[in-house]
């Protein structure tokens, strides 16, 4: 299933954007195929199945996942990847076999599936920093306040890395 999608799923860093270079050297060093990787708008990424903040914060890339709490995004990555690949799989076998890209877009534009939980959308991640923190998510970002997102998934396009400039075609 996420065989066909691999080249969709590759991250493509903006030209001349330090955050995205940095990003595409984890996403090689981890071999991420298989995990969508899209910028939204400014720090606001959606990566696997959640809409997650991600910033510079000394040499580190490191993802907001509690209301206070960052934890290195390749950690993050790591310890996520399996959990993302399985919940993608499963909305796409209970939304009719829906393809793998289609499954994204209705995550990032907030779209109601099969299988998917108002509570499931609101939690940022699996990782441990949040769950031994006990702390919610930071909660999802709507879409619908990202003309870039929301544009691009009309337009049928996806996994943009640079907004409406640069486009991964679907």
């Amino acid at each position: 299933m996420f065989e066909e999608n691999a080249d969709k799923f590759k991250f493509k860093p903006r030209p001349g954007n330090s955050l995205d270079k940095k990003l595409n050297v984890i996403c090689k060093l981890l071999k991420i195929k298989t995990i969508p990787i899209i910028h939204l708008k400014e720090s606001l990424f959606f990566v696997g199945i959640y809409k997650v903040i991600i910033e510079m914060k000394g040499d580190f890339l490191m993802v907001k996942v509690g209301s206070k709490q960052f934890e290195r995004f390749a950690d993050y990555l790591k310890q996520n990847k399996v959990k993302f690949e399985q919940q993608l799989i499963l909305l796409s076998l209970k939304n009719d076999n829906i393809d793998l890209v289609e499954v994204v877009n209705n995550l990032i534009m907030r779209n109601f599936m099969n299988g998917l939980q108002n509570s499931f959308m609101t939690n940022m991640s699996f990782s441990r920093a949040s769950n031994a923190s006990g702390m919610q998510g930071y909660g999802a970002l709507s879409a619908r306040n990202s003309v870039g997102a929301q544009s691009a998934v009309q337009k049928g396009v996806l996994f943009s890395s640079g907004g409406m400039g640069s486009t991964n075609a679907i």
